[in-house]
């Protein structure tokens, strides 16, 4: 009984505030209702000693930023809602970010599955030299990022998209992103091998990486025909054979 009304108490709570969100737009602007919500949280907060800490100079542009993007932004959008969707629909597709952000989680960890697989079949071990197949690897990701069919790294975007450490659709993309540089730096490691003079292998590994990143980022805004045109020949000439 107890955990029914712990999860109960807060929807209700939570949920309810759409309603008086609506019930306000009957007398005020939608950024009076929003000046109103942050007022009765501040006088509320004012009463909690604890709350009324002084706060570093250092820290004040910070958590100005952090009221304005956190709060104020947010809570000024929602009233602009109301006035064109129910509080109910509101309220719905707010309590639905979870939701959209594991269905965004799927989709990485499906796309994180079919990249794996691209980049083993583009370098797998066969009668080719190590150096050989990273070129090959630069020939394949040229074909992959033709604008007509590539909008991007989706994983990157992902990064952008979800800051937060915790959420799974951040985690996927840097397992992907620690997963490519550690196969770039086995076939650094194979080439090395190879190789008559000395090389440094986790130099070769990160310069690949940087090559092989910078192709992403570069063809949204400059087309294949940019700079990312030139990564074939800097990749044969990172593993000598130009």
């Amino acid at each position: 009984m107890v955990d029914w009304l712990l999860l109960i108490l807060p929807g209700v709570i939570w949920g309810a505030s759409f309603l008086f969100i609506a019930e306000g737009l009957e007398a005020l602007a939608p950024n009076g209702v929003t000046f109103v919500r942050i007022f009765v949280g501040f006088l509320t907060l004012s009463m909690i000693p604890a709350a009324r800490r002084p706060l570093a100079r250092s820290d004040r542009a910070a958590t100005a930023a952090l009221g304005v993007l956190w709060l104020a932004f947010p809570l000024s959008m929602f009233p602009f809602a109301e006035q064109r969707v129910s509080s109910a629909l509101t309220g719905m597709l707010n309590g639905a970010n979870p939701l959209f952000a594991t269905l965004v989680a799927a989709y990485i960890g499906r796309a994180e599955r079919r990249y794996r697989e691209w980049f083993d079949e583009v370098t797998k071990a066969d009668d080719r030299t190590a150096a050989a197949r990273i070129v090959a690897l630069f020939e394949a990701l040229a074909e992959r990022t033709r604008p007509e069919i590539c909008r991007g790294c989706p994983f990157l975007m992902a990064l952008t998209e979800f800051p937060d450490t915790e959420v799974e659709a951040h985690q996927s993309s840097v397992r992907l992103k620690e997963w490519v540089h550690a196969r770039l730096r086995r076939l650094a490691k194979e080439h090395a091998a190879a190789c008559t003079s000395h090389l440094n292998v986790g130099a070769l590994a990160d310069h690949l990486t940087l090559l092989f990143e910078g192709v992403y980022a570069t063809v949204p805004a400059l087309g294949a025909d940019g700079p990312a045109k030139r990564a074939r020949q800097l990749a044969e000439s990172l593993v000598g054979l130009r």
